[in-house]
């Protein structure tokens, strides 16, 4: 795994770590939206890696998710212990130019050890 990616990676990991904190309040205030309305005060993002091949990142830039605009994307970095997503650097400058809240993830495999794959 590059040093790219694997700083990539544990940025995003201090994010969702971060986002994890805000659970129970955000699950107090799910309740309240049963379904997104004009009003949706929910963030809406994707996650992406080479199984959707090119994406058009002008659509993308536009999309909606029940009346709300995609505002993210979570990109897949490397599976298992020795696969790097071939798009992954595409999507990641992409969605960064095209002004996209980003992130980076490991898919996990039972391929390989658990070990391995930290260490890849």
């Amino acid at each position: 795994m590059t040093k790219k990616i694997r700083s990539y990676i544990h940025t995003t990991t201090f994010y969702i770590t971060s986002l994890l904190s805000l659970l129970p309040s955000l699950a107090s205030a799910q309740s309240q939206y049963a379904e997104c309305e004009d009003t949706c005060s929910h963030i809406h993002g994707i996650d992406i890696s080479h199984y959707q091949g090119e994406i058009d990142w002008n659509k993308l830039q536009s999309a909606t998710i029940g009346r709300c605009p995609v505002r993210f994307v979570m990109i897949k970095a490397t599976e298992g212990s020795s696969k790097i997503d071939e798009m992954f650097d595409a999507n990641f400058e992409n969605s960064l130019e095209y002004g996209f809240i980003r992130g980076a993830y490991h898919f996990w495999s039972n391929k390989s050890s658990a070990r391995d794959q930290a260490q890849f």
